[in-house]
């Protein structure tokens, strides 16, 4: 107990700073991807086509840019300088993307900015890092700050959901509130951290120019690698976007709290296949008890008799109510329901399911 104690009072200053700003910038970043696709694509309508250039853009410039920036960093030997210009760019273009609308030119314009500030920051944060601690303690002070920007990059979504569940299209006010984050960032590396250069005795020759580096076989198989993986790299927002085109339903009175109540709702209104999805016999007991006799899913039916709107505890049955038996098979006829929290009915239906029938003992299979 002690000596782990000691390992983490021995953690340096520039480490805690450093991880700081990883988690303020994290949180900005994913705060903001993770709603990129449901603001350019269904609030700004911009195509898919559209969305998939600004992603695409977004993957190649951080993988391409990123080892240029690491040889002027060790160039000008100023590390922090450099990272705190990226952690700046990257903060702006928060800010940029309010009266971009859903213009192309724009959006690629900012996405490639924020890009090359990830890009810029990332060689340099690492440099410094590498740099603040003992050789033997590398390995805890990269495990404490990659823990910091783990916990940002988690903290980030949350905080999208947090805020657009207060307002569910306030896209304005969260680009505000990743810029206020990201600035936290960058106050944190300004304040916290101190730039640090290595003794003279271990002071590298100066790396070579970026065309010379390529020109050797080994480093341009890596760069050409690391760029057929960034092709077929899918990104986040694609796979939000899919989950949101998955039902292709738009329609306001899911997402829009104010378009619901000038129409008489107290808040959201559930969409009906989320209702339904929550009768799925697969989620309760049904499916493990019967086995290997379920042979598959044959059809449903379902009456929504009341609304059901965000916040209400939904208490779904399933209730067998006949089995039609025939020589090998059988159909079983499910009643599905859905009670609210105030025990009124919303969502009554039927389920059934074709299974194999167990043979008799002593019969051959």
């Amino acid at each position: 107990m002690d000596a782990t104690r000691r390992r983490w009072a021995e953690v340096p200053p520039n480490v805690w700073g450093l991880g700081l700003t990883s988690l303020f910038t994290d949180a900005s970043s994913e705060l903001v991807t993770s709603v990129l696709p449901l603001y350019l694509v269904v609030h700004r309508g911009l195509s898919p086509l559209g969305f998939g250039l600004v992603d695409g853009l977004q993957q190649g410039l951080a993988a391409t840019l990123s080892l240029g920036s690491g040889l002027l960093s060790d160039r000008l030997g100023r590390h922090k300088r450099v990272a705190a210009a990226g952690y700046a760019v990257s903060a702006v273009c928060r800010l940029a993307l309010l009266p971009a609308g859903a213009q192309l030119s724009a959006l690629a314009a900012i996405t490639a900015a924020d890009r090359i500030g990830k890009s810029i920051r990332t060689p340099s944060r690492d440099a410094l890092l590498s740099l603040s601690a003992r050789p033997e303690a590398l390995g805890f002070a990269f495990g404490v700050h990659r823990s910091l920007d783990a916990a940002g990059a988690l903290l980030g979504p949350l905080l999208a959901f947090a805020l657009l569940a207060r307002r569910p299209v306030g896209f304005e006010e969260l680009f505000v509130v990743a810029f206020l984050v990201a600035t936290g960032g960058l106050a944190a590396l300004l304040l916290l951290v101190r730039d640090v250069r290595p003794a003279a005795a271990s002071i590298p020759a100066p790396p070579p120019a970026l065309g010379r580096l390529l020109a050797d076989p080994a480093p341009r198989r890596l760069a050409l690698a690391a760029a057929v993986l960034g092709l077929a790299t899918v990104g986040d927002g694609f796979v939000f976007l899919a989950f949101q085109s998955a039902s292709a339903d738009n329609h306001p009175i899911h997402y829009d709290r104010e378009y619901c109540r000038r129409r008489g709702h107290p808040d959201l209104l559930a969409h009906g296949f989320q209702v339904l999805i929550q009768t799925a016999a697969g989620a309760g007991n049904f499916a493990h008890v019967i086995g290997d006799a379920l042979i598959g899913f044959l059809d449903q039916s379902s009456k929504f008799l009341k609304p059901v709107y965000a916040g209400d505890t939904l208490e779904c049955r399933l209730v067998v109510t006949a089995l039609d038996r025939q020589r090998t098979t059988g159909v079983v006829t499910l009643r599905s329901t859905a009670h609210n929290q105030r025990g009124e009915l919303c969502m009554e239906g039927t389920q059934r399911y074709l299974l194999r029938l167990a043979l008799d003992s002593g019969k051959s299979r």
